[in-house]
């Protein structure tokens, strides 16, 4: 087995996915992560998490209204998102042409045991139900809810990698819950046919 990347798309669900594998203990090295749009081709094996663009969409939404600064709220805010929605999907296929393990945050972000069970196809390995119970317990939205309260913001960042504010309320197809009505149709124009790609229709 080549090392190990974690290549999330951001807001995808790839630190509950680092870490629980890194609770595992699969590798004995601390596993590097990064994103599709920074990730290159040097023999790296790709663990890779992706969403539903319009959730993704939002979440960043709501990230950068956490991180504060100007324009975070408004429509060239929106934008900005919208444009890196854009590009880390546009990266995707680079990754995928070679061997790597997708998996999909509306399948796992309940059901822990569809990313156990991949890491046991993967590494050939049986992790038992106590085990996943214990790491799934320790890193539950409450516990990272409660790692997350400890700082201000999202600038902040804490134990398991864990930043303020990181939980948010964006669960699948809320998506309109967290955008403003005036931005639901440019979500939709953008994050439409990238749904569509990826089979988010």
């Amino acid at each position: 087995m080549p090392k190990i990347v974690m290549c999330g798309i951001p807001r995808s669900g790839s630190t509950l996915v680092w870490q629980i594998f890194d609770a595992l203990h699969l590798v004995d090295t601390k596993v590097e992560r990064t994103h599709p749009a920074a990730w290159e081709p040097d023999g790296r094996f790709p663990i890779v998490t992706i969403r539903n663009p319009h959730d993704i969409a939002a979440s960043l939404y709501r990230v950068r209204i956490s991180r504060g600064g100007k324009d975070v709220g408004n429509e060239f805010g929106l934008d900005v998102v919208l444009g890196r929605t854009e590009l880390y999907f546009s990266h995707l296929p680079k990754v995928l042409r070679v061997k790597h393990l997708l998996l999909r945050y509306e399948e796992f972000y309940r059901d822990h045991n569809v990313i156990y069970d991949a890491f046991s196809d993967l590494f050939q390995t049986y992790i038992y139900r106590g085990q996943r119970l214990e790491i799934s317990e320790r890193f539950s939205v409450a516990a990272n809810r409660a790692r997350a309260a400890k700082m201000k913001d999202f600038n902040e960042i804490g134990e398991a990698d864990i930043r303020g504010d990181h939980i948010g309320p964006v669960l699948p197809g809320s998506w309109k819950e967290v955008v403003p009505e005036w931005g639901w149709e440019k979500v939709e124009e953008i994050c439409a046919p990238i749904a569509k790609e990826w089979d988010y229709e």
